[in-house]
């Protein structure tokens, strides 16, 4: 193998690389993430999922999870490196991107140890030199709510009814009335 050869061979490759990473600066996006929420349970790792449409590399590009607090964000992955300065305090060492998937176009959030502090909406903000999208991301951390507490109302007459009380549940349950031979009756009339 020729010292031309193996020189013509790296410039091509340098080539390649060059009109790669342009491609993935210029070419028009979307950010994609799900329509339905993602529901975990506290302790649990989360992974919100977000792709770029078409699945162009990331690896140039900034992405930014954060919350309500642009400034404060969740994650922040630019110059090809995580930016930790910047980030909301609450979400070091637990907040995280895929890296060796970046190429692929995939910028979902890895979440560890959920909190229900977490509970609530993700901004996922992808810039390039030329455009920026960004997708939101619904995260459910569910919760056990009260205690249900049943009391009897009597509103007048020969009627009465049943309440059922019940406080802080995610997701919220379903209440179904049985009598009491297991029969349901929650949406016979009174």
């Amino acid at each position: 193998m020729s010292l031309q050869f193996v020189s013509e061979c790296l410039s091509v490759l340098r080539l390649k690389t060059h009109v790669s990473c342009a491609l993935s600066l210029s070419v028009r996006f979307e950010v994609r993430g799900p329509a339905a929420p993602v529901i975990v349970s506290p302790g649990e790792d989360a992974v919100l999922p977000c792709y770029l449409s078409p699945d162009i590399s990331a690896a140039d590009l900034q992405i930014r999870w954060f919350r309500e607090d642009y400034t404060a964000p969740v994650c922040l992955y630019k110059s090809g490196q995580y930016n930790l300065v910047r980030q909301n305090p609450a979400y070091r060492d637990r907040a995280g991107l895929f890296l060796q998937e970046l190429h692929r176009g995939n910028v979902s959030l890895t979440l560890r140890d959920v909190r229900r502090s977490d509970h609530g909406q993700y901004t996922c903000l992808v810039v390039s030199e030329q455009m920026d999208d960004e997708a939101v991301i619904d995260l459910g951390v569910r919760a056990l709510g009260s205690q249900p507490s049943v009391s009897l109302h009597s509103p007048g007459g020969d009627q009465a009814q049943l309440l059922c009380r019940s406080e802080g549940w995610f997701p919220q349950p379903a209440v179904i009335w049985t009598d009491r031979d297991g029969n349901e009756v929650t949406s016979q009339p009174p």
